[in-house]
């Protein structure tokens, strides 16, 4: 990947993605971490460059997606949504997810099966799934595959995590 987080880049790269989308708005916009996310100094001026896109209605809310617990705050500051990493054997967001709770922010999780690396006894795409559910402020859980029928297990187990943590359905 290549990342540019000038201004110019970020108002050229979503103007090309409106035209290419054919929209005249996006919904949600995260910047993502190259992995070096802790400070505002190097993120603020995309952030502002964002903010402004958000106040000619070209963004309706603005994110950023994080590799550290300090960038994922520094998001809850800063955007309308942070992109967290949770699962069974990553947790340390969950201080992330409690910032954007208190703040009325939106939690996106990523890596929630641990990128096909999950292990454990019994099923382990329900076990994390048990553990994101139970995560008060998760809005929502990014899951990516290549198959249809993992897909369908994965929806499964997410319905019935959701049911227990009394969710709804």
């Amino acid at each position: 990947s290549r990342f540019d987080f000038s201004p110019s880049a970020i108002v050229a790269s979503v103007e090309r993605s409106l035209k290419r989308l054919r929209t005249d708005r996006i919904d949600v916009l995260l910047l993502h971490s190259d992995g070096e996310d802790e400070t505002l100094a190097r993120f603020g001026p995309a952030i502002d460059a964002l903010e402004r896109l958000k106040q000619a209605g070209k963004l309706i809310a603005t994110g950023f997606s994080g590799k550290t617990v300090e960038g994922g705050l520094m998001g809850v500051a800063h955007t309308d949504v942070v992109m967290i990493t949770l699962n069974p054997g990553a947790t340390a967001d969950r201080a992330v997810a409690a910032a954007a709770r208190q703040a009325g922010k939106g939690v996106l999780v990523k890596k929630a099966l641990d990128s096909g690396n999950l292990v454990s006894s019994g099923d382990p795409v329900r076990q994390a799934m048990e553990l994101i559910f139970a995560e008060p402020g998760v809005s929502c859980v990014v899951i990516g595959t290549l198959s249809a029928e993992h897909l369908a297990h994965d929806v499964a187990a997410a319905r019935q995590a959701i049911e227990r943590a009394g969710h709804g359905g």
